[in-house]
């Protein structure tokens, strides 16, 4: 199967996104927002497609990667209106409290993988290898200088893929540590691959 990757997707597939996102990464969201169909609204109305890469076999989409960096994300910070457009009242107030408690700050020279979802037909096929290969080029071509991604703790598979090409698990402390203890659905792990240190190797090879 021929892959092309590219930054961003076409506009007519961002339903699919919504829905591939949702179905990959939705379970993390469950606390904010438990009915499934809703939090795939909200993923859909917060879509910013030039933070991401796509996988296409001709027109078909097959998967995305998205990131996020000092100027955006893929799945933009949900506000208030946003949830109670689809939520209502007490159900947005909820959600944005407990989505504040998701939000990540990352440095100029950090790029945050949002994780990647691939369309369920075309698992196995190393779409989701290609994608990761894709991000880690589109990072070393920009000049940063980490990529990093929080795994869930359910998702070992995952982060297998993540280990074998060089990333390494970044210990959390204090207080992130003490809250995810106290909320399963936010329990994760870091990880972390060093473009500089990678640099430096490549160039004494």
């Amino acid at each position: 199967m021929k892959i092309r990757y590219t930054i961003g997707y076409k506009a007519r597939d961002a339903k699919l996104v919504s829905i591939l996102y949702n179905e990959s990464f939705g379970q993390k969201f469950k606390l904010a927002i438990r009915h499934h169909e809703k939090r795939r609204e909200v993923v859909h109305r917060l879509l910013n497609p030039r933070f991401c890469i796509a996988a296409y076999s001709g027109e078909h989409l097959l998967g995305v990667a998205g990131f996020q960096n000092a100027y955006g994300t893929l799945v933009e910070k949900a506000t208030f209106r946003v949830l109670y457009q689809v939520l209502g009242f007490w159900s947005g107030l909820w959600a944005t409290l407990i989505l504040l408690f998701y939000h990540r700050h990352i440095q100029y020279d950090e790029l945050l993988l949002d994780g990647i979802a691939n369309d369920p037909q075309c698992r196995g096929q190393g779409v989701g290898r290609g994608l990761l290969q894709e991000v880690l080029k589109y990072a070393r071509d920009n000049n940063y200088e980490r990529v990093l991604v929080d795994v869930p703790d359910m998702t070992e598979k995952a982060k297998g893929l993540y280990l074998k090409h060089d990333f390494v698990i970044e210990p959390e402390r204090g207080f992130v540590v003490w809250f995810k203890k106290q909320f399963r659905y936010l329990k994760s792990t870091r990880l972390v691959f060093d473009l500089k240190k990678y640099t430096n190797t490549e160039k004494n090879s």
